[in-house]
């Protein structure tokens, strides 16, 4: 007969899942997710149901926004950004419409679409030139740091 080694990483996990059970326990019975983790959910970039999803992915490369190199997560961004886009065409067509609204075109569809894509992608140039200002002063700190040390030499 062999034993089998005793496995420490499922010992851990099962201790793990005793101390928190009574934690787990409270939240449910508050209403709450089990965990903070399950209470802050998926990532904005993704949708939550399949067919919804497949939709927006048919719908954003039937026009054109996909790249051959994009990977998985990047085509479903971009899907999701282009389905608030085109929610967000719809949305300002019924609201400047009097009586019967028409549904926006592809073309006003594209049109708030590429137009959200560059206020990303301008706040994201914004963010990226402040991180490069303060990365250049705290490089500049850290030379001048160096520059003082072996000025002083070996004293």
């Amino acid at each position: 007969m062999s034993a089998r080694p005793f496995d420490f990483a499922a010992a851990g996990r099962r201790g793990a899942e005793r101390r928190w059970a009574a934690h787990r326990a409270q939240r449910l019975a508050a209403g709450l997710p089990a965990t903070t983790r399950e209470a802050q959910g998926r990532k904005p970039d993704r949708f939550d149901d399949p067919e919804v999803e497949r939709f927006w992915m048919q719908r954003a490369e039937a026009c054109g926004l996909f790249d051959e190199r994009d990977t998985s997560t990047q085509r479903r961004r971009k899907a999701h950004r282009f389905a608030a886009a085109e929610t967000d065409a719809y949305l300002s067509a019924f609201a400047t419409a009097s009586g019967a609204a028409a549904a926006p075109s592809d073309r006003d569809v594209m049109l708030a679409y590429h137009e959200r894509e560059i206020e990303r992608l301008t706040e994201a140039r914004r963010i990226a030139l402040r991180n490069a200002e303060t990365h250049l002063r705290v490089r500049g700190d850290h030379e001048k740091a160096l520059a003082d040390l072996i000025e002083a030499g070996a004293e």
